[in-house]
């Protein structure tokens, strides 16, 4: 039998339409589930960007916090208290972010809650340093600076963040 005998032969078969539905079917449904994979990995990929963001925002915000206080503590000028200010409310919209974020995640929550009691520690020694200043004492202001203990405060909140950094590295590396 010729090539032309069979193709017409399979022209009259009663099976090619549903077949040819079928295999259509499953070429649907194969390339549906794999946009939805791809549209998933990517919406983790951007969770994960925000993550890193709200990481590095925290980290910035303190800084700034720092320097409005050191600002004000060295010129005396209130209105190196308004970034101060500013920043702390940054701080704390990144730590509740990042609290959110991770609040099942049995691998980071640790880290985030260690940020959180260092960050806490640090925002309460600047405002110590502030109202010390506020009554006068400057003695007990500058010893308290001088006392290290919040640079210690800051290098633990560093390492911290440098720790949930790097496991998003790796989460986005993985998928």
């Amino acid at each position: 039998m010729s090539l032309a005998g069979v193709f017409s032969r399979w022209q009259r078969s009663a099976f090619v339409l549903p077949l040819a539905a079928l295999a259509a079917l499953l070429a649907l449904v194969i390339n549906e589930s794999a946009y939805q994979r791809a549209t998933n990995k990517l919406d983790s990929l951007g969770e994960r960007g925000v993550a890193r963001l709200n990481i590095n925002a925290l980290w910035r915000g303190l800084i700034d916090v720092e320097s409005g206080q050191r600002g004000y503590l060295l010129t005396g000028r209130e209105d190196y208290l308004q970034p101060y200010r500013d920043s702390i409310g940054a701080v704390g919209d990144s730590l509740a972010w990042l609290e959110r974020y991770y609040a099942n995640d049995a691998v980071a929550e640790a880290t985030v809650e260690e940020i959180k009691t260092n960050a806490a520690a640090k925002l309460a020694e600047l405002d110590s340093t502030i109202d010390l200043h506020l009554q006068g004492r400057q003695h007990a202001w500058r010893e308290l600076i001088l006392s290290g203990v919040g640079k210690e405060q800051m290098d633990r909140i560093r390492v911290a963040a440098e720790r949930l950094l790097a496991l998003e590295s790796e989460r986005v590396m993985a998928e």
